[in-house]
């Protein structure tokens, strides 16, 4: 196994960076230089969906995702798979449901919405509150978690790479702006793909092929059958992942500040609508070669019958795919792709996090208190917020580094808890015309804190779950490891003991331990990670309604129509527009449909009027 790194690989890696900074540098001296904000943050609403889409799907697949999904696989079997098809699901409901809601609003924050819906600033800073602070959270993350995970195989320091990933990601945000951050985000996209084709083919090829090595995941049990199990105290059931998997990723993609931000920053609504329907196919390619790797790299440990979590080579399992590729694809220059392309994965996430704050923190709280500020002197300023979040979240990797336990299940934590309760905030608003801003505020606090309160839950307890049997570790060599858990046997007891529900780096292979005493909250701590994202919509929901109507309901002639979904798009969805349109005039008595900036449907001024009746009739709808 190659232990460090040849030149070849410094030089690739190099490459990979000098391409990435220099893509800042282009779009900073083109176009308009990002001499405004709507150049800077949203490319002036001229993006091609294509690229677009593309950044959209890396931005939310970080290094984290790619290695714990790896891991998962090979140590968990084939049906975390269905983790992708939660997450296209979630893409076409943001497709579906908050596009066509949020896009013809124009906004340049998300949080925006809120405001125009609820009529209220408290809202709107109570909302951004939540996601800046999660966000600031998930990019030191972003940081530090692969890096110790790097360390550990590469050599390369863990400093190191939180000082490259920050400084780059800094660099090139801060002079591109938004177009910088789609571009290298799609060109860090293909670095990513080939570096996981790579490790993929080569894995097959030192297996015997590709049907050889899908029998040794058979006959080493990771290819599995679907859970359909209802118990949500199961950590991964077909809907568990599917349903609330879904859910949770309705944030990121249809109402978080980096997925607004980029469907906002197309021409029109079919771009928009385009650029979400690619990213569900797309991601479920990228999950399943993902997966692919996972079953690759335990399928080439039974083959050689030596599994290096067993053995001892490996501690953290989410140490397995890097192991793998300096192990196996020891290569000069080979290492180095993979090494840019994990760092792909982490700066699309760090650059889109990086502009998305800045751009909150503009709009959100500096705009209204320096009105007269002129558009370049404004455009200076969200720079610097780039700058000033550059640091904040380097200085957060650095104290995740220096504090060990749990910071990485804090932070995912904190981001689900505030992801579900904002969610629940934007369904009040899309989905009534009744609730007022103070309940969609308590609504969304109790739903963070009641989140925040199971998951933490979730980390007093201890407990152990069966994962499946590693492979054999016949044919690992005494001298070339640090330990051997059993020469002979596959140790078919093997537990982990992990916290519940959420991806841990320090996590360790350990053996079954005495059943914990069981407190009354057990089983409530114990709800799998996949059903955070729900249970916040529907406490945020449940709350935000008991509160209006305790504080007195919203008149409905007070809410703008243009800022919630009217059922029969819903309900109707197969329906022309112009039917869906005129149905709910026939029902709210509304005669105001050719009016442009009050028209939510998009019918056209001269449009051709049609009888209310005849549509019913078509349609076979009953009134």
């Amino acid at each position: 196994m190659a232990s460090t790194f040849h030149w070849a690989d410094y030089i690739v890696f190099s490459a990979f960076i000098v391409v990435s900074l220099a893509i800042g540098v282009f779009y900073s001296c083109t176009g308009g230089k990002q001499k405004t904000n709507s150049e800077y943050l949203l490319a002036d609403r001229k993006l091609h969906f294509l690229p677009t889409s593309l950044s959209l799907m890396v931005t939310f697949t970080s290094c984290i995702t790619i290695l714990g999904f790896t891991a998962e696989m090979y140590t968990g079997g084939s049906q975390f798979w269905l983790y992708c098809v939660g997450v296209s699901l979630a893409a076409l409901a943001a497709e579906r449901i908050f596009i066509p809601l949020l896009y013809p609003l124009h906004l340049t924050s998300t949080y925006e919405y809120l405001d125009r819906r609820f009529k209220s600033k408290v809202v709107r800073q109570s909302s951004m509150l939540m996601g800046t602070i999660a966000f600031v959270f998930l990019e030191g993350v972003v940081m530090y978690a692969p890096s110790i995970a790097l360390e550990a195989v590469t050599g390369l320091p863990t400093w190191a790479s939180i000082f490259i990933m920050s400084a780059a990601a800094t660099f090139y945000t801060t002079l591109g702006g938004i177009k910088a951050v789609i571009w290298t985000d799609v060109f860090q996209f293909l670095i990513m793909l080939i570096g996981m084709i790579i490790a993929l083919a080569m894995g097959c090829i030192r297996v015997g092929g590709f049907s050889n090595m899908w029998e040794l995941c058979q006959k080493g049990g990771r290819i599995q059958s679907f859970d359909f199990d209802f118990n949500p105290l199961t950590r991964h059931t077909f809907w568990g992942l599917t349903i609330g998997i879904g859910t949770t990723w309705v944030y990121l993609y249809g109402v978080s500040q980096p997925g607004v931000q980029r469907f906002s920053a197309t021409p029109s609504l079919r771009d928009a609508r385009l650029t979400m329907l690619l990213v569900a196919p797309v991601v479920c390619a990228i999950y399943a070669l993902s997966a692919l790797v996972g079953l690759t790299v335990f399928a080439y440990y039974s083959h050689i019958q030596c599994d290096p979590m067993a053995s001892g080579a490996v501690t953290n399992v989410n140490q397995i795919f890097p192991y793998f590729v300096m192990d196996v694809l020891g290569f000069p220059g080979v290492p180095g792709i993979f090494l840019a392309a994990m760092f792909s994965a982490a700066l699309s996430t760090i650059s889109s996090g990086l502009n998305s704050l800045a751009a909150n923190i503009w709009e959100d709280f500096l705009k209204e208190r320096f009105p007269h500020t002129t558009p370049a002197r404004a455009t200076n300023i969200t720079k610097g917020m780039v700058i000033v979040f550059g640091i904040l979240s380097s200085v957060m990797a650095f104290i995740a580094m220096m504090i060990p336990g749990q910071i990485l299940q804090v932070t995912l934590a904190l981001v689900g808890a505030a992801g579900g309760s904002i969610v629940g905030m934007y369904c009040l608003g899309a989905f009534t015309s009744s609730c007022n801003w103070k309940g969609v505020t308590v609504g969304g606090w109790v739903g963070l804190a009641f989140l925040l309160w199971l998951a933490g839950g979730a980390f007093t307890i201890k407990s152990t779950r069966h994962i499946l049997p590693p492979a054999s570790t016949n044919g690992c060599y005494v001298g070339n490891i640090s330990d051997i858990w059993n020469e002979t046997n596959t140790t078919p007891d093997y537990t982990r003991e992990y916290q519940t529900g959420l991806l841990n780096i320090n996590t360790t292979t350990v053996p079954a331990a005495p059943e914990a005493v069981v407190g009354p909250l057990y089983k409530f701590y114990s709800i799998s990670y996949t059903w955070y994202g729900l249970i916040g919509i529907i406490v945020t929901f449940t709350i935000g309604m008991l509160v209006s109507l305790l504080t007195g309901l919203s008149d409905k002639d007070d809410v703008d129509e243009a800022t919630y979904i009217k059922w029969p798009d819903l309900v109707f969805c197969c329906l022309p527009e112009s039917c869906r349109a005129r149905l709910w005039s026939k029902i709210t008595g509304s005669q105001n449909l050719d009016n442009k900036d009050g028209d939510p449907y998009g019918l056209k001024e001269n449009a051709e009027p049609v009888e209310m009746e005849s549509l019913v009739a078509q349609n076979g709808i009953k009134t």
